[in-house]
């Protein structure tokens, strides 16, 4: 018997508000004719749970080709030819030891030419997480390939996902990009537009996500909500009628723990919760028709004053 994707360890990705914000954004400064978008949000919101989200549902935007995702890591040798070879690994090119870095150029931008003239378009959007370990350096040696895919013809669109809360990147890194120390041309091609990504803001963000149980989600036939609890689902029952609970338990915790205003739920919080409640819990309820505050107060409290409490550590000022 199959498992239930809620079961397994991967769980499935779902559409929120801010992923389509964040598709709406990257689509205006194509249009605008940027090369870049710098992406900034805090750890857990769901900013790479965003890339690959809209990696893996390409019909979003039309005549570019979404390239695998590259995570920056913390790199010791700071070469363009550590820089390429990182690149090289993510896109999962052969490479040799010995190649030199414009041998490293010329390979990524084939594949990526490649890619443009299997999907028949001219632009390929490629999404960089961590890129707050990028540093000033980095970033000429990506005006490199963009360059060498403009000769060509072609045309490449980074998506920087920065992590905001990142203290070791913003402090300890010694040679971490900041803008100021930009030249322009690097600036007037990869920063001249930005988005904030953040965790689900309000009833409305929140309803929009627990939809995607009731409706999008579908196993055996059978929406994720309607299959953990059919009874109940049948009766009229939906999970997205607990999008004022949600927010009501989110300020509760807050109160209780002395955090100011609303906040938003972190991403990480809300799929826990959505699993806890929704796989485990309503199925062990009998006779179950619908969750309270408290309950969803109870699966979300310890998780979410944890991530509190270490945001509040590593804040960025």
């Amino acid at each position: 018997m199959t498992t239930h994707p809620m079961l397994r360890e991967k769980r499935p990705l779902i559409a929120t508000r801010p992923i389509e914000e964040l598709a709406d954004s990257i689509k205006v400064a194509i249009e605008d004719g940027h090369h870049g978008l710098q992406v900034r949000g805090r750890a857990q919101d769901g900013k790479s749970t965003a890339s690959e989200f809209l990696i893996s549902h390409s019909s979003w935007i039309e005549n570019f080709v979404l390239m695998r995702k590259i995570s920056m890591e913390r790199r010791t040798n700071l070469s363009d030819t550590s820089f390429y070879m990182q690149i090289q690994k993510k896109l999962g090119l052969t490479q040799h030891w010995q190649s030199s870095a414009t041998q490293r150029v010329s390979q990524i931008t084939s594949l990526i030419i490649a890619e443009c003239i299997s999907h028949q378009c001219m632009g390929a959007v490629m999404f960089i997480d961590e890129s707050q370990w990028m540093n000033v350096d980095d970033f000429e040696y990506l005006t490199n390939i963009d360059n060498s895919l403009a000769d060509d013809g072609y045309r490449l669109f980074c998506v920087f996902i920065n992590q905001t809360d990142d203290t070791k990147a913003f402090e300890g890194h010694k040679k971490n990009c900041r803008k100021k120390e930009l030249p322009p041309h690097v600036v007037g091609r990869f920063f001249m537009d930005q988005h904030t990504f953040t965790g689900l803001r309000g009833t409305s963000d929140i309803a929009h996500a627990l939809d995607q149980y009731d409706r999008q989600l579908i196993f055996d036939g059978k929406a994720f909500s309607e299959y953990f609890a059919p009874r109940a689902y049948s009766n009229g029952w939906r999970f997205a009628s607990h999008s004022n609970d949600f927010l009501n338990a989110i300020a509760a915790i807050r109160e209780r723990n002395g955090l100011p205003g609303n906040g938003d739920l972190p991403m990480k919080i809300f799929e826990l919760a959505a699993y806890r409640l929704l796989a485990r819990k309503a199925p062990e309820i009998p006779n179950f028709s619908g969750f309270n505050k408290d309950m969803i107060e109870s699966v979300m409290a310890a998780p979410y004053m944890q991530l509190e409490r270490a945001r509040m550590r590593q804040a960025v000022t």
